[in-house]
């Protein structure tokens, strides 16, 4: 799923680290390149 703009900001983390949680639970795996 592209996420568009940097993630880099506090609440944008804890928010991609929620959904890396909930996708990991139905045995998703995130692959994040920089662009």
């Amino acid at each position: 799923m592209p996420d568009g703009d940097p993630h880099g900001e506090f609440h944008k983390i804890k928010d991609d680290e929620n959904r890396d949680k909930y996708l990991e639970s139905f045995g998703f795996t995130e692959l994040r390149f920089e662009n």
